[in-house]
């Protein structure tokens, strides 16, 4: 676990999305997803996983969906930024989470 997480703190330090404060916002997160860079799209990977994983860790995912996939819930969060540019605007997990939901949860 704590390779992990350092690991993602490495690819987040090198990234090419101007990081800030606090959480990245869902334009940041889509940035990195569509970006040619495979770091930035390593990153986009890294940062959903982790908020995937945080929220099963927490109990705060809005349903228990166990047999999805990591890649599979990737291009959920993936196509949901791409297709609700209104989600744009909150801050990253939140749009995660709001991706989660409406894909998974009836």
């Amino acid at each position: 676990m704590i390779r992990a997480m350092l690991a993602i703190a490495i690819l987040t330090l090198t990234t090419t999305v101007a990081w800030s404060a606090g959480f990245l916002k869902g334009s940041d997160l889509h940035a990195l997803c569509q970006s040619a860079s495979t770091l930035d799209k390593q990153s986009c990977m890294a940062y959903i996983l982790g908020a995937l994983d945080t929220m099963g860790n927490t109990g705060t995912a809005p349903c228990n969906v166990s047999d999805v996939s990591g890649t599979e819930f990737i291009d959920v969060v993936k196509a949901y930024l791409q297709n609700n540019p209104a989600s744009l605007v909150y801050e990253a997990p939140m749009s995660i989470h709001l991706a989660y939901d409406n894909q998974f949860c009836p």
